[in-house]
């Protein structure tokens, strides 16, 4: 008798278990819920802005379905461990979302400085080649260095371009070539003999704003 009892305990410890553990269900809910934070981040553009960030979520949130798969293969899954790993990711969505934010705002503001850099840059270009010595054999490079800087000035009204429609770090990136190319017809200028006048920083403050996206 004392056997058969101890037997039927066992068995009644090992039900209990089940009941406890083995019951337990897959956290579909917390994992809606992450997913649906992780989309609201790449909607935001975290992809553009937030890349590292919006990666580590992504990776926590797949060794979460990595874990709840696991736990599915067991007798008795536990799914307290995936249930922390959505948590977290979750978390780490939105910690993207909000990089994403301010990622932009500062590729905005960079790309706004870059064009008013480019223009006096290009300006200053302009001016310095009135001042390069004119003569039979310098008409030639004249004219090159003329043609690029009308194809630095059109660069920058694509720059412009990319602004309104808030492809910032294109525009920033469009803007910095457009800057660099102005950079070496000035370099040509003082080799050939010609002089560049003092360039003033430049004030992004003072530029006009950027045409708004149409809605």
């Amino acid at each position: 008798m004392r056997k058969t009892g101890m037997v039927s305990a066992l068995i009644l410890m090992v039900v209990a278990a089940v009941l406890l553990t083995g019951c337990q269900k897959p956290p579909d809910a917390e994992m809606q819920a992450a997913t649906a934070s992780l989309e609201a981040a790449k909607s935001g553009e975290a992809e553009k802005y937030a890349q590292s960030e919006l990666a580590t979520a992504s990776a926590t949130l797949d060794q979460a379905r990595t874990e709840i798969e696991a736990q599915k293969a067991k007798w008795m899954p536990n799914y307290d461990k995936a249930k922390e790993m959505i948590a977290q990711a979750k978390t780490q969505a939105d910690a993207a979302k909000e990089a994403a934010i301010k990622g932009k705002e500062t590729a905005k503001n960079e790309a706004t400085q870059a064009i008013a850099d480019a223009k006096a840059m290009v300006a200053n270009a302009e001016a310095g080649l009135k001042t390069a010595p004119k003569g039979k054999g310098t008409k030639a490079d004249l004219e090159m260095m003329n043609k690029d800087i009308e194809g630095y000035k059109q660069s920058i009204t694509d720059a412009e371009g990319l602004m309104s429609s808030e492809d910032y770090m294109g525009a920033r990136d469009k803007a910095k070539a457009a800057m660099d190319g102005a950079k070496g017809v000035q370099d040509q200028i003082v080799a050939a003999g010609g002089k560049i006048p003092e360039m003033k920083p430049a004030d992004a403050a003072a530029m006009p704003p950027a045409p708004e996206p149409p809605k």
